[in-house]
């Protein structure tokens, strides 16, 4: 379980990283990738703002864009906006980091379950088992463990 969390914690923060900056020098992806993922679906505070200001003016210069964000997402938009390099396959990077932050909100939710079953009476028990089965299956259907490409090449 504890690996589980550590994997999908790791896995999530770097797919967050990965969406914004593509967002960032692949302007034209930015609503590709907002219909699939929303400002709360970033842990990272710094970088939920940074996205939701890509989502609210996409054509906006790095200069405009730092207006309204608090001083460490200056910071990290200033570091995400040099590092260019890794971008090659945009749709490839959306579905992968899609995918990661998906696998991580179920695991969370399993993590959920796990704390509930040994509170629940048996009846409850077996809808949280049988809950926990199928998130497990969504997981799995998401390419569970493997690691994106965004991961493998070291970004």
């Amino acid at each position: 379980q504890k690996d589980r969390r550590r994997t999908y914690g790791s896995a999530g923060s770097v797919a967050e990283r990965e969406l914004v900056r593509l967002s960032l020098h692949r302007r034209q992806f930015v609503e590709a990738v907002a219909e699939r993922v929303g400002p709360d679906s970033f842990r990272d505070p710094r970088l939920s703002q940074i996205f939701s200001r890509l989502v609210e003016a996409p054509e906006d210069s790095i200069g405009n864009l730092v207006m309204p964000l608090d001083d460490d997402a200056v910071g990290l938009l200033n570091e995400l906006s040099e590092n260019v390099g890794g971008l090659d396959v945009p749709a490839r990077i959306i579905e992968d980091c899609v995918s990661v932050l998906r696998q991580r909100e179920l695991g969370e939710e399993i993590d959920e379950i796990d704390r509930e079953i040994p509170l629940a009476d048996d009846a409850g028990k077996m809808t949280l088992v049988l809950r926990k089965q199928q998130l497990t299956k969504e997981i799995n259907a998401l390419g569970g463990q493997r690691w994106p490409a965004f991961l493998r090449s070291g970004q």
